[in-house]
């Protein structure tokens, strides 16, 4: 057996001894229960069949247990415009997708963005919305598109925003996973 060979089976070794042993390495320990920040999304934006055009957002809240309070305002909120466009003030654990929808002012055009600040545990994040037409949401855009949009139905949220609704046979809470009779393929 030559020299490389036999450090390669003292390295293959060491491993396995580790794994056997329960050692855990820093990068395995890389998920968080409470103290981290929230990143907000742009999902894209669609247009219903009246003209009406809207921006689409969810959120990855990179806690994987702790739920997260930001009443609209600095800490949550849109410019240019009001900083409360209806969005989420309750923020669920992890990637949190197609949450809820913005009309888009009437004078926006592809130039214009409209941005959600979030400011969570001292870290700011920000989305841009676009009317760019390679974020348009169709009945192509994608299986996660077409998923959520058959399983799920708009209803008004507030005066100016909406939030998505499951279907009643869908059990688990929304943008966590799909839930027996609400999968992308149904």
């Amino acid at each position: 057996m030559g020299q490389t060979q036999k450090i390669g089976c003292a390295l293959a070794c060491a491993v396995i001894s580790f794994v056997a042993m329960g050692v855990r390495l820093p990068a395995q320990n890389l998920t968080y229960t409470k103290g981290q920040n929230i990143a907000p999304a742009f999902e894209g934006w669609e247009q219903d069949a009246d003209g009406s055009k809207y921006f689409v957002f969810g959120y990855m809240n990179r806690n994987w247990a702790e739920e997260i309070d930001i009443a609209p305002g600095p800490e949550n909120g849109f410019t240019p415009g009001q900083a409360d466009q209806g969005q989420p003030t309750h923020f669920m654990p992890r990637r949190n997708r197609f949450v809820f929808r913005v009309p888009v002012p009437k004078n926006f055009t592809e130039k214009d963005e409209l941005i959600w600040t979030i400011t969570a545990h001292g870290v700011t994040e920000k989305a841009w919305a676009t009317l760019r037409p390679d974020y348009l949401l169709d009945s192509v855009g994608g299986a996660a598109a077409k998923g959520v949009k058959s399983a799920a139905s708009w209803t008004r949220a507030g005066p100016s925003s909406w939030a998505r609704s499951l279907p009643s046979s869908c059990s688990a809470r929304p943008g966590l996973c799909w839930p027996t009779g609400c999968s992308p393929s149904s």
